[in-house]
């Protein structure tokens, strides 16, 4: 290993020290997955063939952390990377946000040329031959992203301003590349019922260049099988235009998920590389300390009406609740023997809602039946009724 890839090791791994918690009580995930798998910092002759990828991983509402490995099935290619990431929110409807991660892989992967085969002649001759070989290529790489921006929510609907920079450090075969960009986004993103819709417009800046990106998501949330589809499209000249990418989950008990992922992962900006489709299938094993699940019912139900209810001590003031079944308008809830109390009329269905407490903040207790992520950096719950 040479002197560069050992700082870069040992600076990566003190990024993921720095920017990820200590993982008590969270859940950790190996998967294992076969076909043509793609990772952006890779070049793409890295996933030209198909691969045995290895990984462990987890993911928080608020930070993640991953290792994975490419192991060639017949020889070529070979890569292994790991990130880290962190997302620091202020809490409330409207507050500031700052989100930082950090990099760094290792590849390795065969390529082939073409060259004139020898001639008498000093000059190449019409239709003369040409000799082919197979070259291989190895390489490493580094990079980090820091942004900053506000945040806004009411209830199942999310906003997010940012703005900042993405920087890299690659070598490929003693070549190497320093790249720094500005960058901008803006998100929004809707829960409703057991689906969560998104769209995002990104850009990217670099000396003349100059990358923009638009696109959006859905996925359905809930349930044995999670479904999820995305799409958009590179506004850049000289950059192949549709991006696309579904995938589907299918959990198998407690422990053991299936899955099965596409892409067409078009261009990195950041490290200026175009890849192709990549297909994978896989399972994932969870293990670690892991929450107890809660089932997403109310407290009860009985002759229509449903009752929802949270600890007195897990709020200062009097709290309200807002959900799909008030249209995310703030009712104050009643206070009963410890407990902050709301009733209410519910048709069988399944609702999303939120707690507001009295200085505006939206929040979600840790104990509440159906809580989950809203894919902002917040929380929802899920309350199902049933007849």
């Amino acid at each position: 290993m040479s002197a560069a890839l050992r700082r870069t090791v040992a600076g990566a791994s003190f990024a993921l020290v720095a920017l990820v918690r200590p993982a008590d009580a969270q859940e950790w995930r190996a998967t294992v997955q076969m076909g043509r798998v793609a990772t952006n910092a890779v070049a793409p002759g890295a996933a030209a063939n198909a691969s045995l990828v290895i990984g462990v991983s987890r993911h928080a509402v608020r930070d993640w952390l991953s290792f994975s490995s490419a192991l060639p099935v017949d020889g070529d290619p070979f890569w292994a990377s790991a990130g880290a990431g962190r997302r620091l929110l202020t809490p409330g409807a409207f507050g500031l946000l700052a989100d930082v991660g950090a990099h760094g892989f290792v590849q390795r992967f065969t390529t082939t040329t073409e060259s004139p085969a020898p001639s008498p002649s000093p000059l190449p001759l019409p239709g003369s031959e040409t000799i082919t070989r197979d070259i291989a290529v190895s390489g490493w790489g580094a990079g980090a992203e820091a942004l900053g921006g506000v945040h806004a929510g009411r209830g199942a609907v999310h906003f997010e301003l940012r703005g900042g920079a993405t920087g890299q450090r690659s070598e490929l075969d003693g070549a190497g590349v320093t790249r720094v960009l500005p960058t901008a986004d803006a998100r929004i993103t809707l829960a409703r019922l057991a689906f969560v819709v998104g769209g995002e417009m990104r850009a990217w800046w670099h000396g003349a260049e100059r990358h923009a990106y638009a696109g959006g998501s859905l996925r359905l949330t809930e349930g044995p099988v999670q479904l999820w589809g995305s799409t958009g499209r590179w506004i850049s000249d000289g950059v192949p235009g549709v991006v696309w990418g579904a995938g589907a989950r299918v959990e198998i008990g407690p422990v053991l998920e299936l899955h099965v992922t596409a892409r067409d992962n078009g261009f990195d900006p950041v490290y200026s590389t175009r890849s192709g489709r990549s297909l994978a299938a896989g399972m994932s094993l969870r293990f670690g300390r892991m929450a107890v699940v809660q089932a997403p019912v109310p407290a009860s139900y009985a002759d229509g009406r449903a009752e929802v209810r949270i600890p007195a001590r897990s709020v200062e003031g009097r709290p309200s609740i807002a959900g799909d079944f008030t249209g995310w308008k703030p009712v104050p809830m009643t206070l009963e023997g410890g407990r902050w109390v709301w009733r209410g009329a519910l048709a069988p269905g399944s609702y999303h809602y939120a707690f507001v407490a009295a200085d505006g903040t939206w929040f979600v207790p840790a104990s509440v039946p159906g809580r989950r992520d809203d894919g902002m950096g917040g929380h929802v719950a899920v309350l199902v009724v049933s007849s």
